[in-house]
């Protein structure tokens, strides 16, 4: 009983750390991949895209140029 609530203590350990911290140089996570917040946008917590840009289905695109249909 003991092994298995110190086993969910260190799993909830590790989830509670700021993802941020681990990218460094100001740069986030989205995924668990590093990205700038300079150059890109994390969509749905998962996805990125480049900033200004929209997700239409699995790709991003320039809304001033296109539309997702």
């Amino acid at each position: 009983m003991m092994k298995a609530l110190c086993v969910c203590l260190l799993v909830l350990l590790a989830v509670s750390v700021n993802s941020t911290d681990a990218c460094g140089g100001g740069d986030r996570s989205c995924g668990g991949t590093c990205y700038s917040p300079r150059t890109h946008t994390c969509i749905n917590g998962y996805f990125l895209c480049p900033v200004g840009h929209r997700k239409c289905g699995t790709h991003c695109y320039n809304p001033r140029m296109y539309r997702c249909t």
